[in-house]
């Protein structure tokens, strides 16, 4: 969405999940800044917490260097104006904090264990209490556990049939007990 702020364009960005799911960001373009508010934190590691998106964090951050302009700043939720350098540091943290997360679940390792087994291994100090590893390894866990989750309720679909080649509906759909009106 692109706003008209009398004289000065600022563009409304969802690039997506990381601190949180509705992380938005607002880019001035003509000016070069970027408010990226928590995605990026400068006076402290990224709070991981209640919510956070630990695995979606660095593709997001890699979208955001992509849109990037040559000299760009930005504004992050906390801390001193940042750059490029800075951007891309954080970015590779977050990088490696998500693929330790993914290594520690492969390997069957507890969340709450995970702090633990990680020792030396986190890319940040620890930051507040509980808004470290701790929290994105339970917050990646959850979503690892969804993604191996099947849907309990898998579409119905014709004979030969895929849900990359659905069927031109030819009759009624058959009702799913106990879903939706009258069901």
């Amino acid at each position: 969405m692109t706003l008209d702020l009398g004289g000065t364009t600022a563009e409304l960005l969802h690039l997506g999940r990381g601190h949180t799911d509705n992380d938005l960001l607002v880019h001035l373009p003509a000016r070069g800044v970027w408010l990226t508010g928590d995605l990026v934190e400068e006076s402290g590691p990224p709070m991981y917490g209640s919510g956070s998106f630990p695995l979606d964090w660095p593709a997001t951050i890699g979208r955001l260097r992509a849109a990037l302009g040559e000299g760009d700043v930005l504004v992050p939720g906390h801390g001193a104006v940042v750059g490029a350098a800075f951007l891309t540091a954080q970015h590779e943290q977050l990088a490696a904090a998500a693929a330790l997360i993914v290594e520690l679940h492969a390997a069957g390792v507890l969340a709450e264990h995970a702090e633990a087994e990680a020792g030396n291994r986190w890319p940040f100090p620890e930051g507040l209490p509980g808004a470290g590893l701790a929290a994105a390894a339970r917050d990646g866990y959850a979503a690892l556990a969804r993604a191996a989750t099947p849907p309990r309720n898998p579409p119905v679909l014709a004979r030969g049939a895929t849900p990359w080649n659905p069927p031109v509906a030819y009759g009624p759909v058959p009702s799913s007990r106990g879903l939706g009106p009258g069901g």
